[in-house]
C-alpha cells in the first residue's frame, strides 16, 4: 500500500480516529473572525468543524501522509487548516449575510 511513507490510516490505527480528527479540529473561529459573526455562524449551522474533519479524514484516509513522522504531518495540517481559515475570512466568505 505505501511506498514511501505510513498512510494516514496507518496513523488512524495508532493514534485512534478521535485523536486525528482532532487535529483538523483544533482551531477556533474565534481566531479568525469577529465575535459577533462567530455567534452567527453557530446560530445558523452554517459551519461544523465535525464535519469538515471527518471529510478530511475519508478524502485521505488511503493516501501517504508524505512526512517522515505522524508528529510533523499533524504539524503541518494544523499549519494549512489556520492557513485555510485565514483565507476564507479574508474573502468573508462566512460573513456575507452581514453586508
Amino acid at each position: 500500500m505505501s511506498d514511501y511513507t505510513i498512510s494516514l490510516k496507518r496513523i488512524i490505527d495508532v493514534y485512534g480516529e478521535g485523536a486525528v480528527e482532532e487535529w483538523f479540529r483544533s482551531y477556533s473561529l474565534f481566531d479568525y473572525l469577529p465575535k459577533d459573526q462567530v455567534l452567527f455562524i453557530n446560530r445558523n449551522g452554517v459551519f461544523d468543524p465535525f464535519y469538515l474533519a471527518k471529510m478530511i479524514i475519508e478524502h485521505y484516509y488511503l493516501r501517504e501522509i508524505a512526512f517522515e513522522t505522524p508528529e510533523m504531518f499533524r504539524h503541518y495540517a494544523l499549519i494549512k487548516m489556520k492557513e485555510i481559515m485565514r483565507k476564507i475570512c479574508s474573502f468573508n466568505l462566512f460573513c456575507l449575510s452581514f453586508l
